[in-house]
């Protein structure tokens, strides 16, 4: 879908700013809502919302307390305040006073979901919100930012939530609608091979090593099980080997053969020179590659050199079960 009809998806589904803004927005994470409004907003007749937040960002004590909460340490990442860290976590609180910092806590937000699908795990998706407090809105910088927060929500199911602050209460700006159930299914046009990418998640992918004529004793089988970070290996011997990969790797070596997804099956096809050297075959993405070692040598085909360059990088995260 283009940028267009996806907007008009939200439109259509999103909640109308007057209805009870609060309690629709809890469906979405209710934890972490519930904990940003209550350190964060904290509307009273003493001090105003705007004053609040402005409260916490000059106080380290109600930082702490804010971020911490009742679980004693910190479970959400935040900008431009807080303790600096580079644990990823999959929540995130951004607070933009005035017109300058809108820009920077939008542009620090992306840069976190991304990092949200390269390092956590992914069997926690309710748990993916980002939330942005700001007392300034300007539709045409957001535009910046908007199909990236957007491709997050609609392949990563990270929701991001914004929030304008006023001196009389906040209102929620209508972006996602408060159902993260409400656009199941739709895709941007530009995301439609990501998320190919990920229904293949649950499919191993199979990588056959064989020595040919004249290394016939050299064969080896691995299955790497992506979801589940886990490969197993089974050499020429029948002997099994088993372990575990690193997640941040697999998601690294998917972006890198993102390609093989994009081609046509009769484009992958590389030239077999010799039935006599290494022969490798790899089944990934519902498709079959097969090459030879002359294929990734010196004057070899460019795609299949990348590609070897991909697995080994990838064999080097494995790690064994007495790791």
């Amino acid at each position: 879908m283009t940028i267009e009809e996806v907007r008009a998806a939200c439109i259509e589904k999103r909640i109308d700013t007057e209805s009870d803004t609060r309690g629709s927005m809890f469906r979405i994470d209710e934890p972490f809502l519930f904990h940003v409004l209550k350190y964060y907003y904290h509307h009273s007749s003493e001090i105003s919302p705007i004053e609040r937040l402005s409260n916490c960002m000059e106080s380290e004590d109600a930082l702490d307390e804010a971020i911490n909460g009742s679980r004693g340490e910190a479970w959400y990442n935040t900008d431009p305040f807080g303790t600096i860290t580079d644990k990823v976590y999959s929540r995130f609180l951004g607070i933009s006073l005035g017109k300058k910092m809108f820009n920077k806590v939008l542009k620090h937000a992306v840069k976190h979901n991304t990092n949200v699908v390269k390092y956590c795990e992914p069997s926690n998706f309710r748990d993916r919100t980002t939330v942005i407090l700001t007392d300034y809105w300007d539709p045409e910088v957001f535009k910046k930012y908007e199909k990236d927060l957007l491709s997050h929500a609609l392949i990563s199911d990270i929701w991001t939530i914004l929030i304008l602050v006023t001196e009389y209460g906040f209102v929620q700006i209508p972006f996602l609608p408060n159902d993260r159930d409400a656009l199941d299914g739709l895709v941007l046009d530009e995301d439609k091979v990501k998320a190919d990418v990920q229904k293949w998640m649950d499919t191993p992918v199979e990588y056959i090593v064989d020595g040919g004529t004249w290394n016939r004793g050299h064969h080896e089988e691995y299955t790497i099980y992506l979801y589940d970070k886990v490969w197993e290996l089974i050499d020429a011997g029948g002997e099994r080997n088993r372990g575990k990969i690193r997640y941040e790797a697999i998601n690294k070596f998917l972006d890198e053969v993102l390609w093989v997804a994009e081609t046509d099956k009769l484009d992958l096809d590389a030239e077999i020179r010799s039935f006599d050297c290494e022969r490798y075959e790899l089944y990934i993405f519902g498709k079959k590659l097969v090459w030879d070692s002359t294929t990734i040598g010196k004057n070899g085909d460019p795609r299949y050199i990348k590609l070897n360059k991909s697995l080994k990088k990838l064999f080097k995260a494995f790690e064994t079960e007495d790791e």
